[in-house]
């Protein structure tokens, strides 16, 4: 007996975390279609296909199937599932910016301050983040370079001056976009020391 409706299907499963690290438990169900994508239907004719964004630097297995649907008594389904393909993604700069940048001024006792951070998100990354870059104004406009080991960048505070800085995370192939800017300013009020930091 033909089978009344026949289904395409493409199933993505993610091997490994961006940079090729450790596998990730993604599990693909063929028949009831998770993490699986339907291309056509009956007549079936397979002809090109567009994944949702992949992340960089990243492996992945593509598997294609034909779902078959019989109209017996009761209904059948056949999964016909084809051979699998695996494919590494190039990597590519970061798509998202450092998260949570924040300045901190010295402890009692410390004369540097301190601008921290955390990674893009994972789906951001696009890669192995090799290290960042932090674009520092106090008077003077400099870029400098943390490494990825350690997410902060410290140096000598000078109290009266107006701090501005945003952090990019970059990977081999590049920087991506910087975090917002924020602005840090010691400030004298009624004759006492006001510290006050913004994001702009």
């Amino acid at each position: 007996m033909s089978p009344s409706l026949a289904t395409v299907k493409i199933c993505t499963e993610q091997l490994t975390s961006p940079g090729g690290g450790d596998k990730v438990d993604v599990p693909t169900d063929a028949c009831s279609g998770t993490h699986c994508t339907a291309i056509n239907q009956s007549p079936v004719v397979v002809g090109e296909w567009n994944s949702d964004p992949l992340m960089g630097a990243t492996l992945y297995q593509f598997t294609p199937m034909v779902i078959y649907t019989f109209d017996d008594s009761p209904p059948q389904t056949i999964c016909d599932i084809q051979s699998s393909l695996e494919v590494c993604t190039p990597e590519g700069i970061p798509t998202e910016p450092p998260r949570n940048v924040s300045f901190s001024p010295p402890d009692l006792g410390d004369e540097n301050f301190t601008i921290t951070w955390l990674p893009p998100s994972p789906t951001g990354q696009n890669g192995l983040i090799t290290h960042y870059v932090v674009d520092l104004e106090d008077g003077t406009s400099r870029n400098v370079t943390a490494e990825e080991g350690s997410p902060s960048y410290s140096e000598v505070y000078h109290p009266y001056l107006d701090y501005s800085y945003s952090v990019s995370a970059c990977t081999s192939t590049g920087c991506g976009q910087p975090s917002d800017r924020g602005h840090y300013t010691r400030q004298l009020s009624s004759g006492s020391a006001v510290e006050k930091g913004t994001f702009l």
